[in-house]
């Protein structure tokens, strides 16, 4: 009898095994199809942008190329200002930091383009952030 319950245990333990085998696997399948919907995605974004750039440059529709890279360059100054950590910077956020400064350089010599008051206001305080933070201060 005592062997009938160590078989029964033993298949039972199996059965769960390769259960979670095939559910691990179904499920790896699932995100790696996930991922690379998403590489998919960014790549198409990315070419139907550089296609309307190159027909801008090609049509000599320069002013409409700068307003559409600024537009873009607004988007990923906002996204930064909002994802570096300021109080506890790591070195990708350092350099994200200095790439602001330059940013800010860049627009203060050329002139700002033309967005809204609301990107603006919130452009002017990611630039004053980038402007007075002092790397001195937080190197450990």
């Amino acid at each position: 009898m005592k062997t009938i319950w160590r078989t029964l245990a033993i298949l039972m333990t199996g059965a769960v095994l390769l259960g979670a085998g095939y559910w691990a696997g179904t499920t790896h399948n699932l995100f790696s199809r996930m991922w690379a919907t998403s590489v998919v995605s960014q790549s198409t974004t990315r070419a139907a942008t550089l296609s309307t750039q190159l027909d801008q440059l090609n049509d000599g529709k320069i002013d409409d190329l700068k307003a559409f890279l600024n537009t873009q360059l607004d988007g990923e100054i906002v996204t930064l200002g909002t994802l570096i950590d300021w109080e506890n910077p790591s070195e990708g956020d350092l350099t994200a930091i200095k790439v602001l400064q330059v940013i800010a350089k860049q627009r203060k010599d050329i002139g700002a383009p033309h967005t809204g008051a609301t990107v603006s206001d919130i452009q002017n305080r990611i630039f004053e952030k980038a402007k007075a933070y002092s790397s001195q201060q937080h190197k450990p």
